[in-house]
């Protein structure tokens, strides 16, 4: 991303405690995995062999392995804005290719990028996993919009959000950040 396309998107950073909270094992075994178990269950489709992921708001790149392990892609491209997660991703990318637990023959490939103008072309996904990202974003329908873009026909989005009255619960207001007015709940 140009550093003019950079500063044109609208971002709203995560908190320290979100940050170090979404790094913790807590997060990835009874947030994540729980997530990606319920959402695979719900593909009422059959996937194609070694399918192209594009985790959108890959954070840190905590959902990596457990997409492999999932879906066992053929590639998992991570993009997010957030230059420090990204760095804190590729750690995890270059881990899962050195170990051999590692579930996927998966390539990891990281990229800067805004949801709301995907640095992907069109139909080069066949699963878009977005979890608990649409939430941060301030320009939904645009990225509602980028993610049909880059899905293959036949693609599944594999969407997770918290609930708006969640979202502005004290607690989750005090402890992380989001932008506030674009808040929806499930039927809006």
């Amino acid at each position: 991303m140009s550093s003019s396309e950079i500063s044109s998107v609208s971002f709203v950073p995560e908190t320290a405690f979100g940050l170090w909270f979404l790094r913790t094992a807590t997060w990835e075994h009874h947030v994540l995995r729980v997530a990606i178990d319920d959402l695979k269950r719900l593909v009422d489709t059959t996937l194609p062999a070694a399918p192209v992921i594009v985790d959108v708001g890959c954070g840190q790149g905590q959902a990596f392995r457990l997409l492999g392990n999932a879906f066992r892609p053929g590639r998992i491209i991570g993009v997010d804005f957030h230059e420090p997660s990204l760095l804190a991703a590729r750690d995890v990318a270059q881990a899962c290719s050195k170990d051999d637990g590692w579930a996927s023959e998966s390539e990891i490939e990281l990229l800067q990028g805004d949801c709301a103008c995907l640095p992907l072309p069109d139909a080069s996904a066949d699963i878009v996993f977005c979890h608990q990202t649409f939430r941060h974003l301030v320009d939904q329908g645009r990225s509602l919009g980028e993610f049909r873009r880059v899905l293959k026909p036949g693609g599944v989005l594999l969407f997770a959000e918290s609930t708006d009255a969640y979202i502005k619960s004290w607690v989750i207001r005090l402890l992380f950040r989001h932008p506030m007015h674009v808040q929806k709940s499930a039927g809006a």
